[in-house]
């Protein structure tokens, strides 16, 4: 009795507890994209009266101006962080809004510790035309606000948009950039599978508006008058079949009915997975669950074409030759799917896995057997555009060098032995100049020392202190066959186990290899793709709806940078 006493006391005085809360209500309105009115609302009102009905809640302006409050407070935290950070990752993207309008997103990612941490700091308004100049302007306000040091910049991740691409190459440099893998992968699976042959809407520059992700979003030309041929055909063959069952009430209860039949639970029930073109992987997608359900589908088509009350005539289900030839597509666009998965994550480190993964997925295509035309004739294409898109990558510099100084990888990684030994040759250099530059420095702090409080000569001590400031210019020179011993000793280390985690297996390595660890720094942390902006303006999609119709781009941003931090910063 006594303890609710308190609590009701807490409450009623607006104690600790009462901010506590407060801060609990912001962080639910920021993370669960809750309209910035909801505590004006009737029911949630009554909600939280029956929950405690001490408690006051805030008024609209209250929240509003708490929300700022944190986003200041926390804005600078992390802006004081990511001074801080050495090795930083950018990736931005231009996203369209509901309204029509432009936003320009960017998000950071750097190491701390063992962790990287990931951190959207901006869905900008874009108010004139997505320029070049114009984003570069855009791209240095952002890093000004959030302390962003160019030489801390490792990578800028794009995809494939001219003109958010020719901004960061213009503005931060050629080397920095990487344009984004998964954007290339998807290039390879669009390109193989020829279905859509235009640009990317993402890639197509600013006038170009985003496909809707909609069941009409469907090309419907240049079927083979007998309904078979190419791949293209059997993929437009089934989008169709997919578009009719899941725009039909009666398909969609039938597929379902038949699955539940089989003994599907209910919350286990599958549907139809439409192909989209903006999205990564939806053809793999799309034809995995069509020939996982393919029987079932058969029999959905069936009963429609017999039932004569269907307004729409089903069209032919694909016979067993063309589900065969669809099989070994499915299985051939497996570990293009699999290595899209793989790059796609923020929290670890992704771009030392490109050469490796590469290399994995052309073995993997080479190895499958192809038995039909269709999936023989598809493979030589997803083979040769494969080494369109990455013949050459094992020598691209930050690929190589994050590959080398990834201590899971290596030299093991790379198929050609005169790209490792270039790369290698690359690192060494940076390594010597790590090791010479804090040679230079203990040399200087030596003397320093010794000018302080000097040796004399005929002391006991003089020729050994001598000996340690010669040794200390030597230390540079410490090199066995052109390379520093300290990164060949590096070299010569047994690879460790691919499923840890590099910078817990360097935050183990880097007392024993100190300076081949400082050049690892500058490359290992950095991402392969823009993903993380991709995500950003999904998240600013479920904030920026209609139930937030009057949200201001500042509000905006705002939240997009709340939402993506995680509840400890908000207690």
């Amino acid at each position: 009795m006594d303890k609710c006493l308190n609590r009701a006391a807490s409450f009623s005085s607006g104690g600790e507890r009462d901010i506590t809360v407060t801060n609990a209500l912001v962080y639910m309105i920021v993370k669960d994209d809750m309209p910035l009115s909801t505590t004006s609302r009737e029911g949630f009102r009554l909600f939280c009266s029956k929950l405690q009905p001490l408690y006051k809640l805030p008024s609209v302006p209250t929240v509003t101006k708490k929300i700022e409050m944190a986003y200041e407070e926390l804005r600078a935290k992390f802006a004081k962080d990511i001074s801080e950070a050495q090795s930083i990752t950018l990736t931005a993207d231009i996203w369209t809004s509901q309204a029509m309008k432009s936003h320009l997103g960017v998000t950071v990612h750097y190491p701390q510790g063992t962790d990287m941490i990931s951190v959207e700091v901006c869905a900008k308004p874009i108010e004139t035309r997505c320029t070049t100049p114009h984003l570069r302007t855009l791209l240095r306000e952002v890093c000004a606000t959030w302390s962003i040091r160019d030489e801390a910049i490792i990578a800028f991740v794009t995809d494939g948009g001219a003109n958010i691409k020719a901004a960061v190459r213009e503005e931060f440099g050629v080397l920095k950039h990487i344009s984004c893998f998964a954007h290339l992968l998807n290039g390879v699976g669009q390109a193989s599978i020829g279905l859509h042959t235009n640009t990317v809407p993402s890639e197509a520059g600013a006038e170009m508006r985003e496909v809707p992700d909609n069941e009409d979003d469907l090309d419907d030309g240049d079927l083979n008058p007998d309904g078979s041929g190419d791949l293209k055909d059997l993929v437009l063959r089934v989008k169709k079949i997919v578009r009719f069952v899941r725009t039909s009430t009666i398909a969609t209860a039938e597929l379902m009915t038949l699955q539940k039949e089989a003994g599907t639970p209910d919350h286990q029930c599958l549907k139809l997975i439409q192909e989209v073109r903006t999205r990564w992987n939806s053809v793999f997608e799309m034809l995995e669950r069509f020939l996982k359900l393919a029987d079932k589908v058969s029999r959905v088509l069936l009963k429609c074409q017999m039932d004569r009350t269907t307004k729409s005539k089903p069209p032919n289900m694909l016979n067993g030759e063309e589900l065969e030839a669809l099989t070994e597509v499915k299985d051939l666009l497996k570990p293009l799917n699999e290595v899209t998965l793989e790059v796609s994550s923020e929290k670890t480190t992704t771009l030392s896995k490109c050469i490796p993964l590469v290399n994995a997925m052309q073995d993997k295509n080479r190895e499958f057997m192809a038995i039909t035309p269709v999936g023989f004739n598809f493979q030589q294409k997803l083979l040769a555009q494969l080494n369109k898109s990455f013949n050459g990558i094992e020598n691209l510099r930050p690929y190589a060098a994050a590959t080398l100084l990834d201590p899971r990888f290596k030299r093991a990684a790379f198929n050609s032995t005169g790209a490792v030994a270039s790369v290698i040759s690359f690192v060494g250099k940076l390594v010597a100049e790590e090791i010479a530059a804090d040679s230079r420095s203990l040399q200087a702090e030596g003397n320093a020392a010794a000018a302080a409080n000097p040796t004399p000569e005929d002391s006991i001590w003089s020729g050994f202190d001598q000996r340690v400031r010669d040794s200390l210019v030597d230390a540079s020179q410490d090199v066995a066959g052109g390379l520093p011993i300290e990164f060949r000793q590096y070299l010569n280390r047994p690879v460790c186990n691919r499923r840890e985690n590099p910078l817990v297996v360097w935050e183990n390595l880097k007392g024993e290899y100190p300076h081949v660890y400082k050049v690892a720094m500058k490359f290992l942390p950095a991402l392969s793709t823009s993903v993380p902006s991709e995500r950003l303006f999904s998240h600013a999609g479920l904030i920026n709806t209609k139930l937030r119709n009057r949200l201001s781009g500042h509000h905006l941003d705002q939240l997009v940078f709340l939402r993506s931090l995680d509840a400890k910063y908000f207690f």
